[in-house]
């Protein structure tokens, strides 16, 4: 495993070390003018973390700790604790720190990395390190390579894990002998565990709002857009532009209603008729027609859905060249007569109920002359 010892640095400094591609790829640095941890994505990029009460999730903390302890032996046959700490180099309220053990604060996740530096006068010794939570093992088993001379050889093991942590959860790091017996001290101040809350981490380094600033929340629901009029025109959904604005009074075709209104209707130019069949529509317009009588035609109903009905209104104006009028498909025919007077008007009534598939219609004229 690579080495988990923590480069310290300004952010100047890490900046530059990424545009020379030398980041370590996992690599944990730590921003010394901004107290907050980095991960080196590439060798020529990083992730800075968001610190707590900053934006990009909850709350983001760490402590980091190395040892002080040059005595006691981690070469043991039973596991036992390894007392990693001693010097603080960074720690807040979220941690309580002791010679063997990091106690959280808080409920979350985190992420361990301990590097348990191993010197003594053992021929091909090696201890094996695990990371416990409340004394349950949570990681693998980290093993260096062996210390090959009796000569005060020294030797490391690392081990990293990520897991979810309750209040009052105890973190520590234990080992045993995993090879030759004999007995096996930490270097005082090699040895290092670093904790750090990774259930709020900000997004990589970059211009203003990187830092989670400006983000929406889900549970906000869209409340906390910076200006909701301008989020509905990129939308396509302006009102009063690409939607109608709220009104109580808008009358709907599946609901019933009481007008307290009058209103009009356009009325529309079905131009001069002078040959065929014509057959006034509610499929496109208003129920309100005008033609000009041209010539000789014939007029029919129009046909209406199973179960529905239409009422028409149509007006009809002779011309020089007005012909007969013959009427085809009414049930009923009402009224005067048509004639072939220029200048003469006719009102016609159109009324068609379908009932169960079959059409009833009739037609209604009223001479205006």
């Amino acid at each position: 495993m690579p080495d988990v010892q923590h480069k310290r640095g300004t952010r100047a400094d890490l900046d530059t070390l990424a545009a020379a591609d030398g980041l370590l790829v996992g690599q944990i640095y730590v921003i010394t003018d901004e107290d907050r941890l980095a991960v080196a994505l590439s060798i020529g990029s990083y992730q800075a973390m968001a610190k707590k009460g900053e934006g990009g999730g909850s709350a983001f903390s760490f402590c980091q700790v190395r040892n002080t302890d040059s005595t006691t032996d981690i070469n043991v046959s039973t596991a036992a604790n390894i007392p990693f700490g001693g010097t603080n180099d960074a720690t807040d309220s979220d941690y309580t720190l002791a010679s063997d053990s990091i106690t959280v604060n808080f409920d979350g996740v985190v992420t361990v990395q301990a590097h348990i530096s191993q010197t003594g006068l053992v021929t091909r010794s090696n201890v094996g390190i695990w990371i416990t939570n409340n004394n349950t093992k949570v990681s693998g088993v980290g093993q260096s390579g062996y210390i090959r001379q009796a000569s005060q050889d020294s030797s490391s093991s690392h081990i990293s894990a990520t897991f979810a942590v309750s209040d009052g959860d105890v973190i520590r790091v234990q080992g045993e002998e995993r090879a030759a017996s004999g007995t096996v001290n930490q270097i005082a101040g090699e040895s290092q565990v670093t904790v750090y809350r990774c259930d709020g981490v900000a997004g990589p380094a970059g211009p203003a709002g990187a830092d989670g600033s400006g983000d929406l929340l889900a549970s906000n629901n869209l409340s906390d857009v910076a200006n909701a009029g301008t989020s509905r025109t990129n939308l396509g959904l302006a009102i009063g532009t690409d939607v109608q604005a709220y009104d109580a009074d808008t009358l709907k075709a599946d609901v019933t209603d009481n007008l307290t209104a009058a209103f009009t209707a356009a009325i529309d130019d079905d131009g001069t008729i002078t040959t065929g069949t014509y057959t006034p529509t509610t499929a496109a317009g208003s129920q309100y027609k005008k033609i000009i009588g041209g010539g000789a035609f014939t007029l029919a109903p129009p046909v209406v859905a199973t179960n529905t009905a239409t009422t028409l209104s149509l007006f009809i104006i002779n011309n020089s060249s007005a012909g007969a009028i013959t009427t085809s498909g009414f049930d009923k025919v009402a009224g005067d007569d048509f004639t072939t007077t220029n200048g003469d008007k006719f009102s016609c009534r159109i009324e068609v109920n379908d009932i169960g598939g079959t059409e009833y219609s009739t037609l209604t004229v009223l001479a205006m002359q």
